[in-house]
C-alpha cells in the first residue's frame, strides 16, 4: 500500500501559498530598497509569520457548507418473484486447483517520491537546528566571565538601549561575537576580545545589544523554519538571504547612531569576518559578521549620502498594510472552503457496501427501488418512464453502492447522476454514448480483477451446446472456488455483468478447454458468442461496446509512409480514419495529418497511441483493410494497400507478367466482394507491347510500385481509371 499518498496534495498547497507569500513579501521589501533596512526586515518577518502558519492551517479541519438531505419514503421491495436468486450448477464439477495470488509489488510514484526527499530535507534541517541549539546551551555553560573592564563597557552600552538583562559570556570555542537566546538573551565574545579597544568593544556591544532588543533571536527562529519546510523553493533561501542583510544593516545603524565612526566601524567589521566563523552555529544565532553580508554593509556604512533614519511615508506603510493583508488570505485561503462536491448522498454512494445483488429478469424500477432501500430511503428518481420495464439481470458482490447503481443503469442503456437531494437516472447524453463496432479484445488492466483473471487456473472446461448465461455463471462459480488470494468468501472471485441488450447474450458455447487462466477462457466464451470484454473497476464486463476510453492525454508525432498517406488522403480527416481502422479517441482527442509533410499528429490516451503506431506499422507492410472509396480511387487503393509477397519475373513477356499481377490481386484481395476482388489490368496492344520482356525480382512490395517497376523496364506508364488500371507506352 502506498503509505504517502495521503501526503501528495498537502505539499503542493503548502509550498505553492508559501511560495507566493514570500514572493510578494520580498518583492515589496525590494520595492522599499531606499527604506530604512529596519522597515524592509520587518516586512520579509512578516512574510515569514504567515508562511510558517500556512502548515498548520491546512492540517485544520476545512469547514464545509452542505446541502441538507431530504430522504424521502420508498415503497417496500417487491415480491422474491422480481428479484430473485438464481444458481448455476454441474452434475461434475472440475476438482479445485489451487494457484498462487499474483503479489502486488509496491512502487513509489514520482510524488510520493519527491514528497519523501522534501520531508527528508525538512527532517535534516530541522536536525540541524536541534544540534546547533544544543552546542549553544553547552556553550553558556562552558564559557568564561569577562574581565571587569568589558562587563563595565558592556553595562555602559546596555544602560540606553532598554534591552532588559542580558549575560555576557566569552569562550575559546568562539571566533566572532554574536548574540543568542530568546528568554535569556547572551552575547558571546571570543578570547581576544580581552585586547580590543573600548571603541571596538563598545561597537561590538551595541550591535549585539541592537540584535536583542529587536529580538531578532525570534526572527531568527522564524526565518530557519519557513527555510527549512521550504527548502526545495530558491526563492525562500534568496529571500533568507536578504533578510540577515536587512537585519545586520539595521544593528549597524544603531552603531552609527550612537557616534562611532564610519571607517573606524567598517574596518573593525572587516577584520571579524576575515576570521573563520562557525556557520554551524549561527543557524541560531545572530553573528555581528555575517557572512555573505560583510560587502553590502560596508558600503552602505562607507556611503557618505546614507541616511541613518529613513523612514517611509505614510503612502508606503498603507500600502505594506495592505500588502499584509494580502499576506494573510493567501496564507488562509481554502481553510474556509464551501463546498457541495462531497454532498450526503456521494457519502452514501461510496460507503454503503451491498453484500449481494441478484437481479434476474427484474425490472428497472424494481431493481432501482431495492438499491433505494439498501442506500437507507436514498432517493433514486427515474427520468425514463419508457425504461421502468426494462428487464435487468445482474449479480454482484461485495460493491460499493454507486457501483451496483451504475451497472444497473448501464443494463439498461441509461446513465446517472447525483442532484442535490436524489440520484437521477436518465438516458445517456448522446455525445457520451460509447461506438460500437470495434473488433478487438480489451483486456488490459492491472487492478485486483486482473490479477485474479490471470492467477486463477482452471483445470477444465468443457461446454457443449451451453447458453452463454450457464457458461459465464459457470465462471463466476470457479473464480469463486479456486480463488485463495483471501479467506474472506465475500471477496472471493470476480464479479461478471453481461449487457443484457447486446446481440450474442442468446448464443450457445461449444468449448472444450484444460488448465487455462480464467482469462483465456473467458476470451474464447466471448469471442464464440461475437461479444466482448472489458475490465472495469469491480467486475468484468461484457458487451458488444468496448471500454470506454479514459486516461491522461498525450501528444505524439508520426512519419507517415506513402501507403499510409494515400489511406489519409483518401478519408474524410485524419481521426475519422483511424477511426475506420480500430483506433479509438476519448473527449479531446484528435488527430491531424500533414500532406506536406506527410507528418501524423495525434493527441490521445497511451493505449490509443500505441496502437496508432501499430496501424502505421502494418499499413506498411500490407496488412491493413481497405477503406471504403469509389472509383478510380478505389483502384488507386488497392494499388497502395495490396502488397505482392513475391513476384520473379525472368524475360518474362509484359502480357505474362501483367496477367501474373493481375491474378496475385485477386488472391490478395480479402476485403472486396468477391464481384469486385483484385484490380483489372489492361495492356493496350501494339508492336512495342508485343515483343517487350521482364526481369524482375521482389519481395514483400505493394502492387503499385511492382506494376512502375515492370512499367519503367518496358517503357510503359500506367493510369488508374473507375474499372482498370491501364498500361500504355511512354511517349
Amino acid at each position: 500500500m502506498n503509505e504517502l499518498h495521503f501526503l501528495s496534495p498537502f505539499p503542493v498547497e503548502l509550498l505553492v501559498k508559501s511560495g507566493i507569500v514570500i514572493a510578494i513579501g520580498f518583492g515589496l521589501a525590494l520595492a522599499f530598497r531606499k527604506s530604512a533596512p529596519d522597515w524592509k526586515h520587518r516586512i520579509l518577518i512578516q512574510s515569514f509569520s504567515v508562511a510558517i502558519l500556512i502548515p498548520l492551517v491546512l492540517m485544520l479541519p476545512r469547514w464545509e457548507v452542505l446541502p441538507a438531505r431530504q430522504p424521502a419514503a420508498l415503497p417496500v421491495l417487491p415480491d422474491s418473484d422480481t428479484v430473485e436468486q438464481v444458481t448455476f450448477s454441474r452434475t461434475s464439477p472440475a476438482p479445485a486447483i489451487s494457484a498462487p495470488a499474483a503479489k502486488t509489488k509496491w512502487r513509489p510514484s514520482l510524488t510520493d517520491t519527491v514528497t519523501t526527499l522534501w520531508l527528508a530535507g525538512i527532517a535534516f534541517l530541522l536536525l540541524r537546528m536541534l544540534v546547533a541549539g544544543i552546542r549553544l546551551r553547552r556553550l553558556s555553560q562552558s564559557a568564561v566571565r569577562p574581565s571587569k573592564r568589558i562587563r563595565e563597557l558592556f553595562q555602559t552600552a546596555a544602560a540606553g538601549m532598554e534591552t532588559g538583562p542580558v549575560s555576557l559570556h566569552l569562550s575559546d570555542e568562539v571566533t566572532s561575537p554574536f548574540s543568542h537566546g530568546l528568554v535569556r538573551p547572551a552575547v558571546f565574545l571570543p578570547f581576544s576580545a580581552e585586547d580590543w579597544s573600548d571603541e571596538e568593544l563598545d561597537m561590538t556591544f551595541r550591535h549585539e545589544l541592537a540584535h536583542v532588543k529587536r529580538r531578532d533571536g525570534l526572527g531568527v527562529l522564524l526565518s530557519r523554519l519557513v527555510l527549512a519546510v521550504n527548502w526545495i523553493n530558491p526563492l525562500a533561501w534568496v529571500a533568507n538571504r536578504f533578510a540577515i542583510r536587512f537585519r545586520e544593516e539595521a544593528c549597524d545603524e544603531s552603531v552609527l547612531a550612537a557616534g562611532h565612526s564610519p571607517t573606524a566601524y567598517a574596518g573593525m567589521l572587516f577584520r571579524q569576518a576575515s576570521k573563520k566563523n562557525d556557520r554551524f552555529l549561527q543557524t541560531c544565532a545572530t553573528a555581528m559578521a555575517e557572512t555573505g553580508t560583510i560587502e553590502q554593509r560596508i558600503k552602505m556604512i562607507l556611503n557618505p549620502s546614507r541616511s541613518i533614519h529613513r523612514r517611509p511615508s505614510h503612502f508606503a506603510k498603507l500600502g505594506a498594510a495592505t500588502f499584509t493583508l494580502l499576506f494573510l488570505i493567501i496564507g488562509f485561503v481554502g481553510s474556509q472552503t464551501v463546498s457541495n462536491k462531497t454532498s450526503p448522498i456521494e457519502t452514501t454512494l461510496k460507503e454503503t457496501l451491498i453484500p449481494r445483488v441478484e437481479f434476474q429478469d427484474t425490472p428497472l424500477k424494481d431493481a432501482l427501488r431495492f438499491l433505494g432501500q439498501k442506500g437507507g430511503g436514498l432517493n433514486i428518481i427515474l427520468n425514463a418512464p419508457e425504461s421502468a420495464d426494462t428487464k435487468i439481470t445482474l449479480r454482484l458482490s461485495n460493491v460499493p453502492l454507486a457501483e451496483a447503481l451504475r451497472y444497473t443503469s448501464n443494463l439498461a442503456q441509461l446513465n446517472y447522476r447525483v442532484d442535490a437531494n436524489a440520484v437521477v437516472v436518465e438516458p445517456i447524453d448522446k455525445k457520451d454514448r460509447i461506438r460500437k463496432g470495434w473488433d478487438r479484445q480489451i483486456k488490459h488492466g492491472d487492478g485486483p480483477v486482473a490479477q485474479k483473471l490471470q492467477s486463477i487456473i482452471i483445470p477444465s472446461i468443457e461446454f457443449k451446446d451451453t447458453p452463454l448465461r450457464d457458461a459465464i455463471d459457470f465462471l463466476v462459480l470457479k473464480s469463486k472456488e479456486l480463488d485463495d488470494s483471501t479467506d474472506d468468501r465475500e471477496k472471493k472471485g470476480f464479479n461478471i455483468v453481461v449487457n443484457a441488450s447486446s446481440p450474442g447474450v442468446d448464443s450457445v458455447i461449444t468449448l472444450r478447454l484444460t488448465n487455462v487462466p480464467i482469462v483465456e477462457a473467458l476470451r474464447y466464451t466471448t469471442s464464440l458468442a461475437n461479444l466482448q470484454y472489458y475490465l472495469d473497476s469491480n467486475a468484468v464486463v461484457i458487451s458488444d461496446n468496448p471500454a470506454p476510453v479514459t486516461g491522461d492525454l498525450y501528444t505524439e508525432v508520426f512519419d507517415v509512409g506513402r501507403t499510409a498517406a494515400t489511406y489519409f488522403r483518401n478519408a474524410n480527416n485524419a481521426k475519422d480514419a483511424l477511426e475506420a481502422a480500430g483506433v479509438r479517441f476519448g473527449e479531446g482527442g484528435s488527430a491531424i495529418f500533414n500532406e506536406a509533410t506527410s507528418r501524423l499528429i495525434v493527441r490521445n490516451v497511451k493505449g490509443e497511441l500505441d496502437l496508432t503506431k501499430e496501424f502505421l506499422r502494418k499499413s506498411e507492410a500490407g496488412q491493413l483493410p481497405m477503406p471504403a472509396a469509389e472509383g478510380a480511387d478505389a483502384v488507386t487503393q488497392k494499388l497502395d494497400f495490396l502488397v505482392i509477397p513475391k513476384a520473379e519475373f525472368r524475360d518474362t513477356p509484359l502480357r505474362d507478367a501483367l496477367q501474373f499481377l493481375q491474378q496475385k490481386s485477386v488472391e490478395l484481395d480479402s476485403e472486396s466482394a468477391p464481384e469486385s476482388k483484385g484490380i483489372n489490368i489492361i495492356l493496350e496492344e501494339g508492336d512495342r507491347a508485343k515483343g517487350e520482356t521482364v526481369t524482375l525480382k521482389v519481395t514483400n512490395v505493394s502492387l503499385g510500385n511492382v506494376l512502375r517497376y515492370v512499367g519503367d523496364q518496358a517503357g510503359f506508364t500506367y493510369e488508374a481509371e473507375p474499372n482498370a488500371v491501364v498500361f500504355r507506352p511512354k511517349n
